[in-house]
């Protein structure tokens, strides 16, 4: 048997070193990689093992983004570096040498940190405060070489950065049905969406993040963890001014700058 082949990996015991420290170059390098194949992640736990590894070198992380799961899957989950959390109205420094993409979302911020016990999904809303955001998007994975979700998990899902508006306590009161979010970039209009969101599917996925960091440890206060995109993901080429219009939550605007190194 091959040292090198299925059979042996499976009986092996994955280190997530090697990835780890190759995912770190690549950033470092701001160039788009994937780990060698020996020693990508091949399973949840493999990928998980990585990020863990990687963004224990790059922290501290100030959030999180958690991705819907696909039928008969659980969601999934990667850090955002406090580094990378800025507020509205900053300037957003991107790697010229990746593709750049970004995303109207809504998140939520836990006040208070968590520890100790998950809390009921009941009664959660009235806790965490809504906070709306727009994820930049840097693909550090190349499409070519076909990465897998587990690729992706294990490098940070591709987080860039976020930029944040004002947290907000009464947003259960909100008129869903008249709510509209819109995206422009260049002060060009790129999306605009209206009707109510599904709440209760997003406040679920916070509730099943808050449930996959407390087995990992007490949940900082202030921790923000946002639920994905309302609108896809838009290419944004070169310097942009990139615009959130999130109605009565209020606007989000930066400006990327694109520049050599990560």
């Amino acid at each position: 048997m091959l040292a090198g082949s299925t059979e042996a990996r499976a009986f092996a015991i994955f280190d997530p070193a090697p990835a780890a420290a190759a995912i770190l170059e690549y950033r470092r390098q701001a160039r788009s990689a994937l780990p060698p194949a020996p020693c990508r992640p091949q399973t949840l736990a493999d990928a998980y093992a990585v990020q863990d590894a990687v963004f224990a070198v790059l922290g501290p992380i100030g959030g999180w983004k958690v991705s819907p799961a696909k039928p008969g899957a659980e969601p999934t989950i990667a850090p955002l570096l406090a580094a990378g959390i800025r507020s509205t109205g900053s300037k957003t420094p991107v790697p010229s040498s990746l593709p750049v993409k970004v995303e109207v979302e809504l998140a939520f911020r836990l006040p208070d940190g968590m520890a100790g016990a998950v809390p009921a999904l009941v009664g959660l809303a009235d806790y965490i405060e809504l906070v709306p955001l727009i994820e930049v998007v840097a693909i550090d994975l190349p499409a070519e070489e076909h990465p897998t979700a587990y690729d992706v998990i294990a490098a940070g899902a591709y987080n860039h950065a976020v930029v944040v508006g004002t947290p907000l306590r009464d947003w259960q009161r909100t008129d869903w049905a008249a709510w509209q979010v819109a995206l422009s970039i260049d002060h060009v209009s790129f999306y605009s969406w209206g009707g109510p969101p599904d709440i209760d599917a997003l406040v679920a996925l916070v509730h099943w993040s808050i449930g996959h960091l407390l087995a990992k440890g007490p949940i900082a206060p202030g921790t923000v963890i946002t639920t994905g995109a309302l609108n896809g993901a838009t290419p944004v080429a070169g310097d942009a001014i990139i615009e959130g219009d999130f109605g009565v939550f209020g606007k989000i605007e930066t400006r990327i700058e694109a520049h050599s190194g990560r």
